[in-house]
């Protein structure tokens, strides 16, 4: 959208910067003329400018998502790994807790029969 904008405001700015020098300065066919073709000109320059400078982002854009992407998949192994280096690391805790829960639960039914 700034883009946009800066392309339309480079556009209007010459056009407006070119009427209001024909409108306003007396000049010869020639010299009138030559200020037309020195404006065609800017006007050319600044579009190619922009383009470059499009083109340019474009291409910085694209780099970014590639590397992105990367660093990415790279983190995102490196969370799984993680999570299963915890999961080994509490099975044996895990393990222990439920062995003592089953031991609570027959102790608590034991007295219950008693």
């Amino acid at each position: 959208m700034k883009l946009k904008s800066l392309i339309y405001g480079v556009i209007a700015g010459s056009a407006i910067a070119s009427i209001t020098t024909l409108l306003v300065t007396p000049k010869s066919g020639k010299e009138v003329q030559a200020s037309l073709t020195n404006s065609v000109n800017s006007i050319k320059r600044n579009l190619n400018e922009t383009k470059e400078q499009t083109t340019s982002l474009k291409h910085q854009l694209s780099e970014t998502a590639k590397i992105s992407k990367e660093a990415i998949e790279v983190v995102s192994q490196d969370v799984k790994v993680s999570i299963d280096d915890w999961k080994q690391e509490v099975e044996p805790a895990i393990k222990q807790l439920q062995k003592e829960i089953d031991e609570l639960q027959e102790v608590f039914q034991n007295s219950r029969n008693t």
